[in-house]
C-alpha cells in the first residue's frame, strides 16, 4: 500500500496526549513548590514578627539581643533563599511548560499535515482509480470487439472453406462435419 507512509503513526497520534500529561505534571509540580515556599515564608514571617514583638516589648529576660538579631538575620536570609529557590523552580516549571506547549503545537501541526497528506493521497488514489476504471472499460470494449471480429472472421473462413458437398465422399463429408462441430464448440 503506497499510502502507508502518509498515514500518521500511532506515536504521532499519542504524542500530544503524552505532552499534555507532562505539562499538567509540570503545572502541578509548580503549584506544589509555590505552596511549600509560601507556607515556609509565612512561618518564617510569623517567627520573625514574634521575635520582634518580644524584643520591642522589652521581654529580654535571659535573651541576648545580638543573638536574637543574628537569628532574625539568619531567618531573613533563609527566607530570601527560599524565595530565590521558588523563583528558580517557577522559572524551570514555566520553561518546561512552554517547551511542552511548543512541542504539542508542533506535533499537532505535524498531525494535521499528515492528515491533510492522507486525505490528499486518498483523493489522488480515487482519481487514479476512476481513470483506471475508465481505461479498463475501454479495453474491455476493445476485447469484446476483437472477439466479435474473430468470431465473424472464423465464420467467414469456415464458410469459405466449406467444400462443395457434391465433390466430397461420404467419409470426407462426415469428417468435415465433425471438424466444423469441434471448431464451433471451441
Amino acid at each position: 500500500d503506497f499510502c502507508a507512509d502518509l498515514l500518521p503513526s500511532s506515536e504521532l497520534r499519542s504524542a500530544p496526549a503524552v505532552l499534555r500529561c507532562e505539562a499538567a505534571a509540570a503545572r502541578a509540580s509548580l503549584q506544589r513548590a509555590r505552596a511549600r515556599v509560601h507556607v515556609g515564608s509565612e512561618l518564617l514571617l510569623q517567627l520573625v514578627s514574634q521575635i520582634e514583638r518580644e524584643v520591642r516589648a522589652g521581654d529580654t529576660d535571659g535573651v541576648d539581643i545580638d543573638v536574637v538579631k543574628a537569628d532574625v538575620e539568619g531567618l531573613e536570609n533563609r527566607l530570601r533563599e527560599l524565595q530565590l529557590e521558588e523563583g528558580e523552580r517557577c522559572r524551570v516549571a514555566e520553561l518546561d511548560f512552554r517547551q511542552s506547549k511548543a512541542d504539542l503545537d508542533a506535533l499537532a501541526a505535524r498531525a494535521a499535515e499528515a492528515e491533510f497528506s492522507t486525505k490528499e493521497a486518498e483523493i489522488r488514489v480515487s482519481g487514479v482509480s476512476a481513470a483506471l476504471k475508465a481505461e479498463l472499460r475501454v479495453e474491455e470494449q476493445r476485447v469484446r470487439e476483437l472477439r466479435e471480429w474473430d468470431r465473424t472472421e472464423a465464420e467467414s473462413a469456415a464458410r469459405a472453406r466449406v467444400p462443395d458437398a457434391a465433390s466430397l465422399t461420404p467419409d470426407e463429408l462426415q469428417h468435415f462435419e465433425w471438424y466444423s462441430m469441434l471448431t464451433q464448440d471451441n
